[in-house]
């Protein structure tokens, strides 16, 4: 995957350098987790292999070491990638949808969390009673009342 351009002033300056000698050198030409061999076809899938180097341990572009990057072909890279991928996907499908993350606890005290649920901005209703400001709102658990005074909800 090429770098973003936000991204790219957090990868050192030689990182074309250490790119080089960890897909040519160091791993000769080869992915370093399955052997698959550089711009011939994949012995699974049959595409064209295109090393790329993939941070291990540590994704953040900062942590360039030799130690923590590996050339990996397209297949092993995206597997290794795979539950990052997923997990910022479901980050941001859950942003742009207008759903948010609800953990109902009594916060007076330390009783874990009762329930967890999304909850649709369509079925939140902002109610302003004799117990103050709060919110109902319909989750997998049914209806809830979430008092924004004291912290408290009851269903």
């Amino acid at each position: 995957m090429p770098i973003l351009a936000e991204n790219r002033n957090r990868y050192p300056k030689d990182w074309k350098l250490r790119s080089r000698f960890v897909r040519f050198y160091r791993a000769r030409n080869r992915c370093e987790w399955c052997g698959c061999e550089n711009y011939q076809p994949h012995p699974v899938t049959g595409s064209k292999v295109v090393l790329t180097v993939a941070h291990i341990h540590d994704d953040r572009p900062e942590a360039s070491g030799l130690l923590n990057l590996a050339a990996l072909c397209q297949r092993c890279h995206n597997r290794h990638d795979m539950r990052d991928r997923a997990k910022r996907r479901r980050e941001r499908i859950e942003r742009e949808s207008g759903q948010q993350a609800f953990c109902f606890a009594n916060v007076h005290s330390q009783e874990s969390p009762l329930a967890f649920g999304m909850i649709s901005c369509a079925s939140r209703r902002h109610d302003k009673s004799a117990e103050g400001m709060g919110i109902s709102c319909t989750g997998p658990f049914g209806l809830f009342v979430f008092s924004l005074s004291n912290g408290s909800f009851r269903q």
